[in-house]
């Protein structure tokens, strides 16, 4: 959302798309550790 709350529409790419999920993820509580974890959790194939 924007400042005067409406909700926005974006892409990114590459680098850009990282770091914007990365932020994403620390709005919704998730830290980059639990995925760390989340993964090492998972069998390899």
């Amino acid at each position: 959302m924007d400042i005067k709350g409406y909700k926005q529409k974006k892409k990114f790419k590459n680098f850009n798309a990282v770091v914007v999920q990365h932020e994403m993820d620390h709005l919704d509580g998730i830290l980059f550790v639990d995925k760390i974890l989340k993964t090492k959790k998972t069998p390899n194939k």
